[in-house]
């Protein structure tokens, strides 16, 4: 990847640059470094350069830039003909145009200390700036930073026609707690809701603007976009008194507990068409995302809503990522993703790049785990101990073959270049899938239909395994799926447990409706 990062003088390219560079573990290169001496001398007397000064310069640099196979750089590159050039002699090069006010910009330059560019020059710079409109592998981003005492009015204005959460929700408890926060039930005159409230950065500290989290901002963006029956309907974000909330479809039940229902205090098995119908909605919500070039990451049964209709959700996309073009690969961004049942063996192996596919692997688990009301590889974690590196999951990874075998270069040719992969020389378990499945599967489902579809979804082999779209149009799904995964079901299942001594939200005391 080479990234150049342009604009006038005093935009941030430099610092944006550097930490862009530094976050992805590549070169970076800063262009003023390869001005020639010439150059230099005139911009610190406060002479304007011009085509024949920086055409070399481009030249240079661009010469520079194709030394490294990754690389950032940084250009002003002000002109569109400055843009083409470089786009020219940079191969597959993406760029990115920073824009900000002048005066912004102004202040910034006057404050800035030991840099050759003179202030005076920006109005030249601006006088020549060629702002990009539709050019290829370029992007523009305008980036002012408004400082606290011009955003302060602005912030007490909206804050005071705002109508606050506790208004317009009436919460009825707390649902779920996690490492991002809390997950809570609420209540207005259209309906129930589920309120996401992400965690202040440190408890009983007053709150304060420090920006949002990565995770916080990918799962808002993302559910932003999506529209889809069978992945939960984001209804709007807050932003009150410094804390970020996400308003949500209220779904009454998950399938953890469904599947626990069935377990406890007898086994019963999920009927044939209440599986049939819970699989293929999991599959239709997944294929959207993947077609939308979105990978889950932590699908399993407590991820899974469903609502009093009897609709699957895919829930919680708080670990989700886009896979179409990232800046940054999916294992620097994330190095521990998919809860450890239902993370597939390409992971656990070390994989550094991977696809959707392991989604379907966490599929292929949940599946498993309706037939058998348990997990399928129900596996001990090892935790981090010290930042050198990510635990090899051993034990999880025993639970696989113990069932699926060891897995062959004829199964998986790629198998040899995952960094884990010489642990496996160790083992040589013989394939059970067949025995697992007779042992587990109710008269209802055991057929090899059912089977082979549980076979294709825990193929070892990421580019063999089944996508979403192949698993839909497998023949266990021939015939009417019912819409309600409860239709013709006579078991009556608990609804999700609300903690109802828990109700403070936002600091405002309960309210009923």
């Amino acid at each position: 990847m080479k990234l150049i990062i342009g604009g006038p003088s005093g935009t941030g390219k430099s610092s944006i640059a550097s930490k862009v560079a530094q976050k992805l573990n590549i070169k970076f290169i800063e262009g003023d470094s390869l001005h020639p001496k010439e150059n230099i001398d005139k911009m610190e007397n406060g002479i304007p350069l011009n085509d024949e000064d920086r055409l070399p310069w481009l030249e240079k640099l661009a010469n520079e830039a194709n030394k490294y196979e990754n690389c950032v750089i940084t250009c002003s590159m002000l002109k569109k003909s400055y843009r083409d050039l470089l786009r020219e002699k940079i191969p597959n090069v993406e760029l990115v145009v920073l824009s900000n006010d002048y005066e912004i910009v102004l202040r910034r330059l006057n404050a800035r200390k030991n840099h050759f560019f003179n202030p005076t020059l920006l109005q030249s710079q601006y006088n020549t700036f060629e702002l990009p409109i539709n050019e290829p592998n370029t992007k523009v981003i305008y980036c002012a930073q408004p400082t606290f005492f011009t955003l302060a009015p602005y912030k007490h204005r909206k804050d005071q026609v705002r109508v606050p959460l506790t208004d317009r929700y009436a919460i009825q408890g707390y649902i779920a707690a996690g490492t991002y926060g809390k997950v809570y039930k609420a209540k207005n005159i259209n309906g129930l809701y589920a309120i996401k409230k992400f965690k202040n950065d440190a408890k009983d500290s007053p709150p304060f603007y420090s920006g949002i989290s990565q995770s916080a901002f990918r799962e808002m963006s993302l559910c932003k976009e999506l529209s889809h029956k069978n992945v939960t309907t984001l209804i709007e974000i807050i932003l009150e008194n410094k804390s970020i909330y996400m308003v949500f479809e209220f779904a009454e039940y998950d399938l953890l507990q469904i599947i626990h229902n069935h377990s406890h205090p007898e086994h019963q098995p999920i009927p044939k068409e209440m599986l049939r119908s819970t699989l293929f909605q999991i599959l239709n919500g997944l294929q959207y995302l993947h077609q939308n070039w979105i990978i889950h990451r932590d699908l399993k049964p407590a991820n899974i809503m469903v609502t009093n209709s009897g609709i699957v959700k895919i829930g919680d996309l708080g670990l989700a990522r886009k896979f179409q073009d990232p800046i940054q690969s999916l294992y620097a961004g994330d190095k521990v993703v998919v809860t450890i049942w239902y993370r597939s063996p390409e992971l656990l192996l070390g994989a550094r790049h991977y696809t959707p596919a392991v989604d379907l692997w966490a599929v292929g688990c949940i599946l498993g785990e309706m037939i058998s009301l348990r997990p399928m590889f129900k596996g001990e974690e090892m935790k981090l101990e010290s930042k050198k590196g990510m635990p090899f999951q051993e034990n999880q990874l025993l639970k696989i073959l113990e069932i699926l075998g060891t897995p062959t270069l004829q199964q998986w040719p790629s198998l040899q270049n995952y960094p884990e992969f010489g642990h496996l020389k160790r083992w040589a378990f013989p394939n059970n899938l067949r025995v697992w499945y007779d042992n587990h599967a109710s008269e209802q489902v055991n057929d090899e239909i059912c089977y082979g579809l549980l076979d294709g979804l825990l193929g070892y082999d990421p580019q063999k395994r089944l996508s979403a779209a192949n698993a839909l149009n497998n023949e266990w799904f021939l015939g009417d799926i019912h819409e309600n995964i409860f239709q013709n079901c006579t078991k009556k299942y608990p609804r999700r447990k609300i903690h109802k001594e828990d109700v403070d939200i936002s600091g405002a005391k309960r309210k009923r409706i």
